[in-house]
């Protein structure tokens, strides 16, 4: 695939911040991509700059991509990450890498004549995982969650949350004197109610529904001593009976993760700021043997290629591979498409406002393929 030009705009996040885009055109076409950006961020996570650095580096590195034929995803990353010569994009910024690579997968793709999940190889649609509730970094818990136990169809099932969504907002009028129908970043709604207040709602009112109960903690804003953080969280996994729980402790607290992974075997321990996408922290992770899950941003490691390895390397050793959106986002639905195309087994993705992009685009594949 040859490009005949690549471009870079400035854009806005829904989070009202700016962000980048990057587009190339090729021969049989334009495809563009919309960079996210995260409001919890790990400190293993690749760099990203604000638009003035970034407009200077791709002012200097755009060149490497005109006019040159890239025959795969892997090519294009390799030159990427050559350009930038670091392990952590500090010199171009992830942002910008990100923006490159994935535009490009969506070239080779536009090539091929086929969507980016059927290039990938993929047919499966993952269960969604959702926020209902939730706080910010002043909350003990940051994320309520939700997903099916059981999927015969994803449409079916994000329905069923949606239901329990809007239902919830009905309980938390009647329980939340302060409930003025507020919502996060990412459309879950803001409640004054207390962690075990909230629990006790989802558990009472929706346990018959298909549903299992999850949190993300958030750990890296974890004000309680290690110790009491761990007691808390038991607590919390028995009393609530709770099957995912996502960075739980601090993103370098790994045997605190081993402990209570060993502790609750039926339980999904999630590694997020933990992991940060990458290989390597993946790896030392499984050797001590402190998760069973990872969420998979795209923006925490930079390229199409290197998300793949970790989703292929989680899936070789039984990890559960969590697909997710960013606080920040675009109106971009590739990680739909990625999700299916890399066989995720969840991905997540909220359940209101801007984030029905990706859903919907869920929903559109999953009708393709019944076709």
């Amino acid at each position: 695939m040859k490009v005949r030009q690549i471009k870079l705009r400035e854009i806005l996040a829904t989070n009202s911040k700016r962000t980048i885009e990057v587009e190339i055109e090729t021969n049989k076409g334009r495809t563009r991509y919309g960079v996210p950006m995260g409001t919890s961020t790990g400190k293993y996570e690749v760099k990203s700059y604000p638009f003035e650095h970034v407009a200077k580096s791709f002012s200097l590195i755009k060149n490497h991509f005109i006019g040159r034929n890239f025959s795969s995803q892997e090519e294009v990353d390799n030159e990427i990450k050559k350009i930038d010569g670091t392990n952590d994009f500090r010199n171009i910024g992830g942002n910008l890498a990100l923006g490159i690579s994935a535009s490009f997968l969506k070239g080779f793709v536009l090539e091929s004549n086929m969507e980016v999940f059927e290039y990938l190889g993929g047919r499966l649609l993952p269960k969604p995982l959702c926020n209902l509730a939730g706080g910010w970094h002043d909350s003990e818990i940051q994320e309520f969650l939700v997903f099916p136990k059981a999927q015969k169809s994803f449409k079916q099932e994000i329905f069923n949350i949606a239901s329990i969504y809007l239902e919830l907002e009905k309980l938390l009028e009647k329980e939340d004197k302060k409930f003025l129908h507020g919502k996060n970043l990412e459309s879950a709604w803001t409640t004054s109610l207390k962690t075990e207040k909230i629990l006790d709602l989802l558990l009472k009112h929706f346990q018959g529904r298909n549903i299992h109960l999850g949190v993300d903690v958030a750990g890296n804003y974890n004000k309680r001593s290690p110790k009491q953080q761990y007691t808390f969280m038991s607590k919390l996994i028995t009393r609530y009976h709770l099957k995912y729980v996502e960075d739980p402790f601090k993103e370098d607290e790994f045997e605190l993760f081993a402990s209570l992974k060993r502790s609750n075997r039926d339980v999904f321990v999630c590694g997020d700021d933990l992991i940060a996408t990458s290989l390597l922290r993946l790896e030392e992770a499984l050797k001590r043997d402190a998760v069973n899950a990872i969420i998979v941003k795209p923006n925490q490691i930079g390229t199409i290629t290197d998300v793949k390895k970790v989703v292929e390397y989680a899936k070789r050793h039984g990890v559960l591979a969590v697909i997710s959106h960013r606080s920040g986002e675009t109106e971009d639905a590739l990680i739909a498409q990625l999700a299916v195309g890399l066989e995720c087994d969840m991905a997540k993705i909220g359940i209101s406002g801007e984030r029905i992009c990706k859903i919907n685009e869920f929903i559109r594949i999953e009708d393709k393929l019944n076709i």
